[in-house]
């Protein structure tokens, strides 16, 4: 894993330690799948098209959003358990 030499710095190398490995592949993936702002009003027509959701999906992407309820999440626990 190439990792920067110091902070601030562009210079390269080499990671070879697991955890200082394990502590760049942690940020690479932190940095790369970070929560995005994508604001639909800012975007031209055709990503505004492609970042629509398709109608058919609407209401079922809906209902994720609704806050679970203590009952289902026994449920969940129940049947993960069995």
């Amino acid at each position: 894993m190439l990792v920067n030499e110091e902070i601030g710095i562009s210079t390269k190398r080499l990671a070879t330690e697991p955890r200082k490995v394990k502590k760049a592949v942690d940020n690479d993936f932190a940095n790369m799948f970070r929560k995005r702002n994508t604001l639909l009003d800012t975007m031209t027509p055709i990503w505004r098209q492609i970042y629509e959701p398709i109608g058919k999906f609407k209401e079922v992407m809906e209902s994720t959003i609704e806050k679970i309820t203590m009952a289902e999440w026994n449920n969940t626990n129940h049947l993960t358990i069995a």
